[in-house]
């Protein structure tokens, strides 16, 4: 036997997997504005990626009932960001007391009317057309009359192509 060194050549064949994952799609939905008492579940879509709210949560769905801009940070390989304001309108000081007064021109206001609203007056219950917008009625009464309000927000006025009166553009 012969004492000369064998060489040994080795192969090294390295495989090299890698997973690229498409950045998140993220939407939260448009700005939102309800009353108070409800809420808003925000869904972050995306099953088993990773969930960071503003809040806190980190699961995929969250419900809340609070003013505030609320975001998520959704991960699965990358990250993405996404927003939403949410507005909750108190509407508990909106009210007209009931009223009775002699015939003849006269002015009927809402108590402590909001700013970003504006109230539409009707005849019967079941709405229809509106008669008047604004935070008064002035008319000339000479019947036994009932009026019914409507409080909008603005931007759902303005969204359903009724007219502004707020002063605003």
């Amino acid at each position: 036997m012969n004492n000369m060194n064998n060489i040994y050549s080795i192969l090294l064949i390295l495989f090299i997997s890698s997973v690229v994952y498409a950045q998140p799609i993220v939407n939260l939905g448009n700005d939102t504005t309800v009353c108070s008492g409800n809420s808003v579940t925000l869904n972050a879509g995306n099953p088993g990626a990773a969930f960071l709210w503003s809040t806190g949560a980190t699961t995929q769905t969250i419900t809340v009932s609070s003013s505030g801009t609320y975001w998520v940070d959704v991960t699965n390989g990358g990250t993405t960001r996404d927003s939403v304001v949410l507005l909750v309108l108190d509407l508990s000081s909106f009210s007209v007391n009931d009223t009775s007064f002699c015939s003849g021109n006269r002015t009927v206001s809402i108590q402590n009317a909001q700013n970003n609203f504006i109230h539409l007056w009707y005849p019967t219950s079941s709405g229809g057309t509106p008669i008047h917008n604004g935070n008064s009625l002035s008319a000339n009464f000479s019947t036994n009359t009932s009026y019914f309000i409507e409080g909008r927000s603005i931007s759902n006025v303005r969204s359903a192509g009724l007219p502004d009166n707020s002063g605003s553009s």
